[in-house]
């Protein structure tokens, strides 16, 4: 069963060049409503893309301004701990959700269901 649906990172790359871009992202988001999917932003690595996905309403977001690639026991506690103390921690009326502990909690509710 699928419960995200997943933008790849090309698009929140093209946001301050390419109004297609915005336009796919707003209309990602919006279906992913419409079906009650959750919607997840790949390639977040400034503060302005951040602030145009929460705009349009997306989920949660992955990429380097909320962490550099982690190992598996970082990645760990990183979800034990949530974002606290994270060197990119967001303040509570910015962050969307810290990703790792969104796909965490899909991961749980599809019961072991596979998310692509």
């Amino acid at each position: 069963m699928i419960y995200t649906i997943k933008i790849d990172r090309a698009f929140p790359d093209a946001l301050e060049r390419s109004p297609q871009s915005e336009a796919l992202i707003r209309l990602l988001a919006a279906h992913g409503r419409d079906l009650g999917l959750r919607t997840l932003a790949e390639g977040v690595e400034t503060a302005a893309r951040l602030d145009h996905l929460r705009a349009e309403h997306v989920d949660a977001v992955q990429g380097f301004l909320l962490s550099r690639p982690l190992t598996g026991d970082a990645g760990a506690a990183l979800i034990v701990r949530g974002s606290a103390g994270h060197p990119a921690e967001l303040s509570r009326q910015q962050r969307v959700r810290p990703p790792a502990l969104g796909l965490a909690r899909a991961s749980a509710r599809s019961q072991g269901a596979r998310e692509d």
